[in-house]
């Protein structure tokens, strides 16, 4: 990530690159990453960008689901809004199994969606401020205690 994100790094950056020549596709996403980890204003446009897109498409995949089960209509395309409702509930599920296994972990659904939310909600908010914060990794092995510690400040 330090390659991508730091400006000291362009000339090994421009190396990667030229011995990328023959793959423009991956020159392009190399570049554009590079672009979103050092603009954090292009980094929050772009998240707030893929939200919008995933909250399409569950509601697609709710449209879906109500054509099947009150007029018995499968459009064509439920295949790929399966597929994809499955990606979004693995992901989920793997992040509540995660958090879960913390020390004093989460033990419902619902407290570990508001856990994601809170981080959610601050990562946005860092972004404003704090070019570092461009990278967001999962806490490792912390507790319920700290979530809300930044509302009690």
């Amino acid at each position: 990530m330090q390659l991508l994100r730091e400006e000291e790094n362009d000339a090994d950056l421009r190396d990667l690159l030229t011995k990328c020549r023959d793959f423009e596709l991956l020159r392009y996403r190399i570049t554009s990453i590079v672009e979103l980890l050092r603009d954090p204003e292009k980094a929050r446009a772009r998240l707030e960008q893929h939200e919008r897109l995933v909250t399409w498409q569950f509601y697609r995949i709710y449209r879906c689901r109500n054509g099947i089960v009150h007029a018995g209509d499968s459009p064509n395309h439920t295949k790929y809004l399966v597929e994809s409702a499955h990606d979004y509930f693995d992901q989920a599920l793997n992040f509540c199994v995660e958090v879960s296994s913390w020390k004093g972990g989460f033990n419902t659904f619902e407290s570990c969606f508001d856990f994601a939310t809170s981080e959610y909600q601050r990562y946005m908010r860092n972004l404003k401020s704090d070019r570092a914060a461009i990278v967001w990794r999962i806490p490792k092995q912390r507790g319920r205690a700290f979530i809300f510690q930044d509302s009690l400040k």
